[in-house]
This record gives structure tokens, sequence and C-alpha cells, in this order.
């Protein structure tokens, strides 16, 4: 899966072995956070969709790009931290690493997304497209 891939490259440009860390379990957990962001994720993305009727289908799969865009960016900047700074690598160490940030960074983070995610859509509805 996508989140052994990042796992893995990340041991591997800092020269640690992956064996340490438990990436199966360790993407069970994050999976379990999630269920925490998603109803703010939920509130954010109704609202900013509201703007743009008939969008709810999109708005819907939003949240759920949202919720796993904050799960790979969380679970990267962990991992990036834990490295760098030389730590032993453990579900629960990403775990902790990941629930200590502020809720404003989580709040950024769906509104970076929600902003790529309004950027494409955009992007394939410009009139030069359908003429």
């Amino acid at each position: 899966t996508l989140s052994v891939l990042l796992v893995k490259d990340l041991c591997a440009l800092y020269e640690v072995p992956m064996k340490d860390l438990d990436v199966r379990r360790l993407v069970t957990q994050l999976n379990q956070q999630i269920r925490h962001w998603r109803p703010m994720a939920f509130a954010i993305v109704g609202n900013v969709f509201k703007a743009f009727p008939g969008l709810g289908t999109v708005a819907g799969m939003g949240v759920h790009v949202i919720a796993y865009g904050l799960l790979f960016s969380s679970l990267g900047k962990a991992l990036v931290y834990l490295l760098e700074q030389k730590k032993p690598l453990s579900v629960e160490a990403v775990s902790s690493f990941i629930q200590e940030q502020p809720r404003e960074d989580l709040e950024k983070q769906v509104y970076q997304l929600v902003g790529v995610i309004l950027g494409k859509i955009t992007a394939r509805m410009r009139p030069e497209k359908f003429a």
C-alpha cells in the first residue's frame, strides 16, 4: 500500500531499517485516529462546497480524500521528525507525535487540501475546456 511505500522510502532515505516499525499496525492505528478528524473535515468541506451548488457528491468524496491526505501527511511528518531526531521508530512514538500536534495544524492542512481539490475541480470546469 501507499503507506508502506512511504515508510519504506523514508527509512531508506534516512538509512534506518524498516523492520523497526510495524507498518501495518501503525496504519491500522492511524486509521482509527482518522475517525476523530472526519467530523472536522465534514464541517469544513461542507461549508466550502456550499458555495458550489450540485457538488455535494464531490464534497462527500472530498472528505475521504482529505481524511487520507491528513493520514499520509501526519504519518510523513511524524516519521521525518523521529528519523531526524534519531529516535526509535514505534507505533507508539508515531501516534504520540501525531496526537501532540495542535488542532490548528490539522485545520490548516484541511484547508490546504480543500484548496488543492477545488483547484483541480475548477481547472476541469474552465470554459476553454468546452470550446
